[in-house]
């Protein structure tokens, strides 16, 4: 008899017929809608908002169908997991599987039923799905022997029988069951009657649901006369929390699972163990759960911790995610502030360089102008005064030219005076005034703004050579082994210095004897408009300095240096006078200081001691230096 195992739950294990199973629909009188049975029969299941969450297959969404848990412990339907391991099949193959293993069964008098069909019974009335040998399928592709879990990800080895093997979940469809049994809308059939009576109480003790005149017969009996029996609607309201837990064997559907094959792990019934395990080291299932227990007991305390840290470790994740979101907030804000803020200087810059290209142009354009009028001036004089002095002498008697003679050469000697002599100079009106030239410097530092170091200044000026000039005087001491240091001046045409760097300014030194031999220089760009020229000379002689600017040389290269000889020292390098003679009171110190009681040189810690070793002979304290006294006449102490 098939009926819906939603709305109406009924047989128990003890109402048994063996071997009888009927197909034929049935249904209660009170309840003429379709049952979910028949719609199993058209290869559905329960729709995901029919139950409880806990209840609903993650992959499927709809209510589990003979779960199986999978050595990463999450639970999936059978169907599932063989279309999860063929992702070949259609659709409607899975459909037609569906329905040919899922297909409605009940176990009438019988009542093994578990609530998915997958051997598990519960002795609640729940129908039950009892599956047969013929019913046993495989996926498509026997070979596989790893599956990946859909929620871990783990890659799961599955045991030699494939995902028909895998433990069944009873402890989901224990609470299946129990979820079904404590619903209204569940109707309960007698577990004692051998025809379809509905439950009307239930017993506490039994575990058994009982109809009017069964409870009545089970209440005068005085075995279980104590017992408590509570209307089927007063036990739903205080909560069925118990219900016959028993598991059948997959193989032999009549039998109990009993038996624990060790070898093999499993739980196997009677005729297993003499057929399928046979040979095997068997044990009951009340031993060897005590003894499993006990270790699963041990492990579960060494796991608890580490779930316990587990705990802790992911709140600490917690908190540091937060602190880090906290701080990439933070700098993003300072970054953008930071970009913003140079920006905004950048702008300024920006705005202060277009407004000096404007006040050049200006400038530029307003000498321009002022030097066009100017000529335009002297133009027309003269053009007035070669006019007049051309007609003085075309039309004048000699009495006329001579009384004119003085005025008119004057004024032609001022025309000429006013364009220069020589056609050229910064007086000649003939030559324009004003350069050009106007450079945008973009690696030359503009200072700061804002502080923001900022680059790129706007210059007039245009370097001359001709006009560059070199500081002689510092090359008047060179000494050999010594650091030699000099400074070029740039300047533009007018003679002004460039106040900007960044020009090509190169030196070359060299002795004038016949190897000419060169000598490493160093040109460094102080970004002023001035650069140092250092060299060290290894010996004594002389040397000629070449300097040039933008390939040019400047004014009075190349220069004459002459390199002397270093004057070595006469007197000790030590610590102190008094302990470089042996305490002697004359012992005197080129370093100036005094000690107290009639000493003439220097002591440890008193005045005028430079605090560390130095020459006796001119107190320098550099061991490899040149004497920088040359009066020898200081008394000096050598040991």
């Amino acid at each position: 008899m098939e009926v819906d195992h939603v709305t109406y739950i009924f047989g128990s294990f003890s109402r048994r017929r063996q071997a009888e199973v009927v197909r034929t629909p049935k249904k209660l009188p009170s309840d003429p809608a379709p049952t979910t049975s028949q719609q199993r029969r058209n290869g559905s299941r329960m729709p995901a908002g029919s139950g409880d969450q806990q209840f609903l297959c993650p992959l499927c969404q709809r209510q589990f169908t003979e779960p199986k848990v999978l050595p990463c412990l999450h639970s999936f339907c059978t169907a599932c997991l063989h279309q999860l391991q063929s992702p070949c099949d259609s659709n409607i193959e899975l459909a037609s599987l569906r329905l040919a293993h899922n297909g409605p069964k009940v176990e009438v008098n019988g009542g093994s039923a578990s609530s998915t069909g997958s051997g598990y019974s519960d002795g609640s009335g729940y129908e039950s799905e009892v599956r047969s040998d013929s019913d046993s399928w495989t996926p498509r592709n026997k070979t596989l022997n790893l599956l990946a879990c859909p929620i871990c990800g783990t890659e799961n080895k599955l045991p030699p029988g494939g995902i028909a093997a895998l433990p069944a979940d009873y402890m989901l469809q224990h609470r299946m069951v129990l979820a079904t049994l404590n619903r209204e809308s569940t109707r309960l059939l007698c577990d004692l009657c051998s025809t379809d009576i509905p439950a009307a109480s239930r017993c506490t003790d039994c575990l058994l649901s009982l109809c009017k005149f069964c409870s009545e017969a089970h209440q005068r009996q005085l075995v279980t006369a104590d017992h408590e029996v509570l209307a089927l609607h007063d036990a739903r309201q205080r909560g069925i929390t118990r219900v016959r837990r028993q598991a059948m064997c997959p193989s032999h559907p009549e039998l109990e699972l009993q038996l624990f094959c060790a070898p093999c792990g499993q739980v196997v019934c009677r005729e297993c163990c003499l057929l399928a395990h046979r040979g095997h080291a068997c044990d009951t299932a009340v031993r060897a759960a005590d003894v499993y227990a006990h270790s699963m007991r041990d492990a579960l305390e060494r796991a608890r911790p580490v779930a316990e840290d587990a705990v802790v470790n992911l709140d600490r994740l917690r908190h540091l995610e937060q602190r880090i979101e906290l701080q990439c907030s933070q700098v993003r804000d300072e970054v953008d502030q930071f970009i913003d803020s140079y920006i905004s200087a950048l702008e300024e810059h920006r705005r202060s360089l277009q407004m000096q290209v404007q006040e050049a142009r200006e400038s530029k354009l307003r000498m321009v102008h002022g030097q066009q009028l100017e000529l335009e001036r002297h133009l027309e004089d003269t053009r007035n005064a070669v006019s007049f002095a051309e007609n003085l002498l075309s039309e004048s008697s000699d009495i006329e030219l001579l009384s004119l003679v003085v005025p008119v050469l004057h004024r032609l000697e001022r025309c000429c005076t006013a364009v220069g002599s020589g056609g050229g100079g910064a007086n000649n009106l003939l030559e324009p005034r004003v350069s050009e030239c106007l450079q945008f410097l973009r690696s030359e530092t503009a200072g700061k703004l804002k502080d923001y170091s900022l680059f790129g200044i706007i210059t007039t000026q245009t370097i001359s050579h001709q006009y560059c000039t070199l500081n002689i005087e510092s090359l008047m001491d060179v000494c050999q082994h010594q650091k030699a240091e000099t400074m070029v001046v740039t300047r533009d045409a007018d003679g002004r210095p460039l106040r900007h760097g960044g020009e090509k300014v190169v030196a070359e030194v060299w002795y004038k004897d016949t190897s000419h031999r060169k000598v490493p220089v160093k040109v460094t760009d102080q970004q002023d408009g001035t650069y140092l020229i250092s060299f060290v000379p290894d010996t004594s002689g002389n040397l000629s300095l070449s300097v040039s600017v933008q390939g040019k040389p400047i004014k009075g290269s190349p220069f004459h240096v002459r390199v002397r000889t270093m004057r070595t020292h006469h007197g000790t390098f030590h610590c102190c006078s008094f302990c470089s003679s042996g305490g002697s009171k004359e012992a005197t110190c080129g370093c100036g200081g005094r000690m107290p009681g009639g000493y003439r040189g220097c002591g440890h810690g008193h005045v005028g001691h430079p605090g560390q070793r130095h020459w006796s002979c001119c107190g320098n304290i550099l061991r490899n230096s040149e004497c920088g006294r040359s009066n020898l006449s200081v008394y000096q102490f050598t040991l």
